[in-house]
């Protein structure tokens, strides 16, 4: 019986509910990847601490509570898929640290980027297999080929 892999979907905030996102979802889905979305479970969080959203004036006690479930997921993981999606207003702070994290675990999270964005920072992660996709479909045609 083969493992089921566990990603970590990395993606903004302000991308939570963008149509693109069930996308992403579906391919992962489609390849047998348990997906694990941050954002599953944080409305029940926001509600514990008496709050609607944590953007954009976050309560120190319930970012703290979302961070370190955030990094939990990541150390249990086995991949991360980070989204940055263009067009969409934000800095994806988040998501930077999370890629961040994920690569400085031993052994570093296989980590695999989708955004039309190229930045510098990406260029340090794209080692060691780490793969850069400018495209949905880039992602799900070579997941097609390769998984």
């Amino acid at each position: 019986m083969s493992k089921i892999l566990k990603a970590y979907f990395a993606h903004g905030w302000r991308s939570k509910s963008h149509p693109d996102k069930q996308r992403i979802l579906d391919i992962l889905k489609e390849r047998k990847v348990e997906v694990i979305d941050p954002f599953v479970g944080e409305d029940e969080m926001c509600a514990k601490y008496g709050e609607e959203d944590y953007y954009p004036n976050c309560n120190y006690k319930l970012g703290r509570a979302i961070w370190l479930k955030d990094l939990q997921h990541i150390r249990e993981c086995d991949m991360v898929v980070a989204w940055i999606p263009e067009g969409v207003e934000g800095r994806f702070m988040g998501t930077s640290y999370e890629m961040c994290y994920a690569f400085m675990q031993y052994p570093p999270k296989f980590m695999q980027i989708i955004s039309p964005l190229k930045h510098p920072f990406f260029a340090y992660l794209i080692s060691g297999g780490n793969q850069h996709f400018t495209s949905i479909e880039a992602f799900e045609k070579l997941r097609k080929e390769k998984w």
